[in-house]
């Protein structure tokens, strides 16, 4: 179960305001009953206010009759003592009124304990989150970042991971980095998984988290060019539109950044811009701590052939850089 694989209650004790995440097993040599709270109860004892996330633990059901099975979102989405918690402000130590005991976070957080001095940072889980040029589905050539909800990201080290199956992961040689560029290989056989593993050390002691999985890979289809309408300069839009008659159905425009004309080298992504059918897309140039000058630019146009297409086609622009600072005059034209 996912609190407990037996709960025995006798008469009027009672099981409130708890929650289970955990992913259940009846892999062991016990009972082979599974539970999203309990696999097994026993006694009149009752279980009120009390859930399971019915996507982390794999369990829909819980034992006897228990109520409270719930998605990820669901039990993510209170911010306070409302809703599925509103019975969860609750006096623990015997003086008079309500402890408070629970912090919600952020919408897309589980609760976490704060009574008796828990700092709730503490116990939530780091997180790692995955951004491809194309949403979450990764396309060979372009690049896939990872972010994590750490406010300092240094001493992390990475390690990108790649699965047929989304269950048999195995590590990807050399890609060792925040971004990892997908190759054909990452496409072939109806394309795999992606995903990455951080190890980073906070509160004092060195720790693990992994990504969720990327959809699978997709190769990079042969596309029409992009035009272009501007040189890179500091603070002059860029403009690009695809060549292409009947793109109509285009699902996102990507720009990046990179230190060298080649595109390969201290790449980041730039802004996703325009919604998925403009014609075109822009970007301007920036100085300043994160400045584009010197380095070069490049626009990508993801798009499918319908809107249920599962096959992606991608456009890219020509290089532009390097990308110079703006000139401190402006020339005027003399009729």
């Amino acid at each position: 179960g996912g609190l407990a694989g037996i709960l025995f209650l006798q008469d009027m004790n009672a099981i409130n305001a708890v929650y289970a995440i955990g992913t259940v097993s009846n892999t062991g040599t016990g009972n082979s009953a599974t539970g999203g709270l309990a696999a097994i109860r026993t006694g009149t004892g009752s279980v009120v206010n009390s859930y399971w996330d019915t996507q982390t633990t794999g369990q829909t059901t819980s034992t006897r009759g228990m109520t409270g099975g719930q998605t990820s979102s669901a039990l993510k989405s209170p911010t306070g003592y409302t809703g599925i918690y509103a019975n969860w402000n609750v006096n623990l130590d015997g003086v008079a009124g309500n402890d408070d005991p629970w912090d919600f976070g952020a919408s897309s957080q589980y609760p976490t304990l704060k009574y008796g001095g828990l700092i709730p940072a503490k116990q939530r889980p780091i997180t790692i989150s995955v951004q491809s040029v194309n949403g979450n589905i990764p396309i060979v050539g372009g690049p896939v970042t990872a972010t994590p909800d750490l406010a300092v990201s240094a001493g992390i080290t990475w390690q990108w991971q790649s699965s047929a199956d989304g269950a048999a992961w195995a590590d990807i040689a050399n890609a060792a980095s925040r971004t990892y560029i997908p190759v054909a290989a990452d496409a072939a056989s109806g394309g795999k998984y992606l995903r990455v593993k951080a190890s980073f050390t906070a509160w004092g002691e060195r720790r693990t988290a992994t990504s969720d999985r990327t959809a699978k890979v997709v190769s990079d289809s042969t596309a029409p060019s992009i035009a272009a309408t501007s040189v890179p300069i500091v603070g002059v839009k860029l403009r690009y539109y695809l060549s292409a008659v009947g793109a109509t159905h285009r699902t996102a425009w990507q720009w990046r950044r990179c230190d060298d004309a080649a595109m390969t080298s201290n790449c980041v992504l730039r802004s996703q811009s325009n919604s998925a059918r403009d014609a075109h897309t822009e970007y301007t140039p920036v100085a300043g701590s994160d400045s584009d000058v010197g380095k070069y630019l490049q626009a990508y146009a993801y798009y499918a052939a319908n809107d249920a297409g599962k096959t992606w086609t991608r456009a890219e622009s020509p290089v532009l850089g390097p990308v110079v600072a703006a000139p401190a005059t402006t020339p005027t034209l003399t009729p």
